[in-house]
């Protein structure tokens, strides 16, 4: 005799929320669940930005729907909107509505976020005026990019390279793990170069040419469990060749 047994309809939906992941995001200056915050804010993971292999800031527009890129003749003056507002005029002297922040820090010439776009925790996309937490330069929206602490519990180390068409390059390496019981450190760096897209007929080379590189160090101390320190220091270098030379020229730009 066979006995047949029917299952309970909400199981599978009880076992499928167990395995959705908890984004935790600091948008209010503070670790808040997302779905705790309201406000209105695309957050996108480490391991979605790997999936979909986005190594650009600007590629971050495909996972953000509400967020848009601009850019201009030379890496100064790119620049975001959100939901179709942001600072339109391509000029050194224009301060974006748009903030670019890097662990907390706001970014003059978001530029320098562009390159290494790896090593991250989650970039979040704030949608309308942030201008009470993130600063005046938030009037539109704020672009929030956490990277990844060092790791207290193990040596961890990894190297990536990449090719592509147009003689594109990307490499990128992180070293990170503890020192002793109370430091442990994280280091990144990367470096990447393309040729552009219009090629002089003249000389026979290619416009628009990009190259950068940046290193990124961190240093965490914790002397006793509710006490954390953490020390971080970066620089980026990043020089495109443009089709127009204005009267300011062509400069690499450099952050720190």
């Amino acid at each position: 005799m066979h006995r047949l047994s029917r299952r309970d309809p909400t199981e599978p939906l009880a076992e499928a929320r167990d395995e959705l992941q908890e984004i935790v995001v600091t948008a209010n200056k503070r670790q808040e669940r997302l779905h705790d915050v309201p406000a209105s804010i695309t957050a996108v993971t480490s391991e979605t930005l790997f999936k979909q292999q986005i190594r650009d800031i600007k590629d971050i527009q495909q996972l953000a729907p509400s967020l848009n890129f601009q850019s201009g003749d030379e890496a100064r003056l790119f620049n975001f909107s959100i939901r179709g507002v942001g600072s339109e005029a391509f000029s050194v002297g224009v301060e974006p509505s748009v903030a670019t922040i890097v662990d907390g820090v706001v970014y003059t010439r978001p530029a320098a976020a562009f390159d290494g776009l790896v090593d991250l925790e989650r970039v979040e996309v704030l949608s309308g005026p942030q201008g009470m937490l993130q600063g005046k330069n938030a009037s539109a929206g704020a672009v929030v990019i956490v990277t990844k602490k060092p790791n207290r519990q193990e040596f961890e180390g990894k190297v990536e390279y990449t090719a592509a068409q147009g003689d594109d390059h990307n490499v990128s390496m992180m070293l990170t793990g503890p020192l002793n019981d109370q430091l442990a450190y994280r280091a990144f760096g990367y470096y990447k170069r393309a040729d552009g897209q219009v090629t002089n007929i003249a000389t026979g080379k290619t416009i628009n040419n990009v190259e950068g590189y940046g290193f990124r160090g961190k240093l965490e101390y914790q002397p006793i469990d509710p006490i954390d320190f953490l020390f971080e220091a970066d620089d980026t270098y990043r020089k495109s060749d443009c089709l127009r030379r204005g009267p300011s020229g062509c400069r690499p730009l450099r952050e720190t």
